[in-house]
């Protein structure tokens, strides 16, 4: 009876017209900043992972916050979350769930612009912002705020620590480590080491590399030994996303069905559309919102179309047959055995483990943070508690408990961002068209600069050397 309450709450909250309103406000938002994610791809990656930060910073630096953000979306999700999506809606749902990441970017820039655009930055605190603060102090409605502090408070503890936790299950057996001994230890690790942003950079900043080049690694391995089948794969992807047999229901369902779980598995790992990963962006000292937005782009770029494709095409090189295996943590560990041995179960379950510790903590700060706004800074021991218990009852659950709770409380935190972006999107577009009036203006004076600079050695005030 819970189970199936659950799967209705979900069905109503995280519905087709939720999902595909985040879809839409992609593709609309993609638009109206004329593609930025596309256009200056490359500059992106410029103004984040590849650029210089000067001198030694107090606060929290946009890098930093990338890893947080890293650190909440790299989860279970890009492990499970494929293989469920797999199993679910057949290879053509890793299709869509590249169209949600495409578009994706578009969602998660708008929204980091205008957390940083509406955001507390109190003399002696640390910034904060979010949907909650937009839409408390931009649009004057304390009644959304509160709903999408709610919302994040249960995606906290559906989404950021049943599903990881549970996901985490098969991992720990590989390890001769019982559910019940999982459960205990993430809870007492969790209510102990309960902390906010800075902590919670301090662990992520060095965890999320080390993690990410270690799952990275394994993909590769398992590419380079099945490396004749990816043309196969990469195929199967691409012919199934738009079959009507896709998942052998028959008729527009199979293809309906494989765009809703590509979509919604996509913004689950992504979280864009969520507004849950902006906590961290609008906490770090960066002062221009369209450079701190270029971060966001990075992360989804990461997250989903890196990380999501090569477990997808592990998964579907490997041989495994996806009606094999009821669960997807399962279905991953079985995958890369498959390929790997006996060492291939192990990697991958030690990458489920960590991905999973990673995710519990970035999510137990935003949880914690959205608490703190709810409650004014009342009653952290009780979410603190709340959260190590949540840990411990997660590893006897369900798959299809946890994942519909995990969606019920998605859909109930991205209801109030939808209405926050659509709202405001506007005002995101003039920071963007503004920023790039400004870019144009710098590379017109580096250009004529660099045409008309007197030669070197000449004397001041000499008349401008034109070179050829």
């Amino acid at each position: 009876m819970v189970e199936q309450g659950i799967e209705r709450l979900s069905r109503l909250l995280w519905g087709w017209p939720v999902w595909m309103a985040i879809l839409v406000f992609g593709v609309w938002f993609t638009i109206k900043s004329r593609g930025f994610q596309f256009t200056h791809c490359i500059k992106v990656w410029k103004y984040t992972i590849f650029s210089k930060e000067s001198g030694k910073k107090s606060g929290i630096s946009s890098k930093q916050a990338l890893s947080a953000a890293l650190a909440g979306s790299v989860g279970t999700g890009n492990l499970a979350g494929v293989g469920a999506a797999l199993l679910v809606g057949g290879p053509g749902a890793i299709f869509w769930m590249w169209i949600s990441a495409l578009f994706g970017m578009a969602t998660i820039f708008c929204e980091v612009i205008l957390a940083m655009q509406n955001r507390s930055t109190a003399p002696g605190f640390q910034p904060l912002g979010g949907a909650m603060v937009t839409l408390s102090r931009r649009l004057h409605s304390p009644v959304l705020a509160g709903i999408f502090a709610v919302g994040c408070i249960g995606a906290s503890l559906g989404m950021g620590c049943l599903a990881q936790v549970h996901a985490a299950v098969p991992a720990a057996k590989t390890f001769s480590l019982p559910p019940a001994g999982l459960g205990i230890l993430l809870s007492a690790v969790l209510f102990m080491g309960f902390g906010g942003l800075r902590r919670t950079v301090a662990i992520t900043e060095k965890l999320v590399p080390v993690m990410t080049a270690f799952f990275l690694g394994m993909c590769l391995w398992v590419l380079l030994c099945r490396w004749d089948r990816i043309p196969g794969a990469a195929t199967a992807i691409l012919q199934r996303a738009f079959d009507l047999r896709a998942v052998g229901s028959g008729g527009a369902c199979g293809l309906f069905l494989a765009m809703r779980t590509g979509v919604t598995r996509g913004i689950f790992t992504n979280e864009a559309g969520l507004g849950s990963a902006v906590f961290a962006y609008a906490g770090s000292e960066e002062k221009d919102p369209v450079r701190q937005g270029c971060w966001g782009i990075v992360q989804v770029m990461i997250d989903t179309l890196l990380m999501c494709t090569l477990t997808a095409l592990c998964l579907l090189v490997s041989g495994i047959g996806m009606d094999t295996e009821s669960e997807g943590a399962a279905y991953c560990l079985h995958a890369f055995a498959a390929v790997l041995g006996p060492w291939g179960e192990k990697g991958v379950s030690l990458c489920t483990l960590l991905f999973a510790i990673a995710t519990l903590f970035a999510w137990q700060c935003y949880g914690r943070t959205a608490w703190r706004f709810l409650f004014r800074g009342r009653g952290e021991n009780l979410y603190r508690l709340l959260f190590a218990v949540t840990a411990l009852w997660g590893v006897f659950q369900s798959e299809n408990a946890v994942w519909a709770l995990s969606d019920a409380c998605n859909g109930l935190m991205a209801l109030p961002n939808l209405v926050m972006l659509y709202r405001l999107w506007p005002e995101a577009v003039v920071a963007v068209k503004d920023f790039c009036k400004k870019e144009r203006k710098e590379k017109d004076e580096h250009a004529f600069n660099r045409r008309f600079a007197p030669p070197s050695g000449a004397e001041p005030g000499s008349v401008p050397y034109a070179r050829p």
